[in-house]
């Protein structure tokens, strides 16, 4: 139950896991597009390109009835342009379908 309803269970939970804490670098981004065409390759601007290992993108699902059938993680090929520019490679519309997308980068 949540609220409002039979039972008005109002707590949660926030996670934090390491790799969030101020503590720790992250990677950088200074540019990505706004928009990018299923199987085009694209730029992104990032403070140090050559401590990124992996780049994924991620489509939230659409929940019904506590199923998720369009959540995807993908691993997007790459190249390092120059300290500071990765060249990304978007996969097909037949893997890459349209909607929204969030690009991660994983150093």
């Amino acid at each position: 139950g949540g609220a409002p309803g039979p039972v008005n269970n109002r707590n949660g939970q926030l996670y934090f896991p390491d790799y969030l804490s101020a503590k720790t670098a992250r990677p950088i981004i200074y540019y990505c597009p706004s928009n990018v065409e299923s199987g085009d390759s694209f730029q992104i601007k990032v403070h140090d390109a050559f401590q990124i290992v992996r780049v994924t993108a991620t489509k939230p699902g659409v929940n019904s009835h506590s199923r998720s059938c369009d959540s995807r993680w993908l691993d997007l090929n790459f190249r390092i342009i120059d300290k500071n520019t990765l060249s990304v490679q978007a996969e097909n519309n037949n893997i890459m379908i349209g909607g929204l997308w969030m690009f991660n980068l994983i150093d």
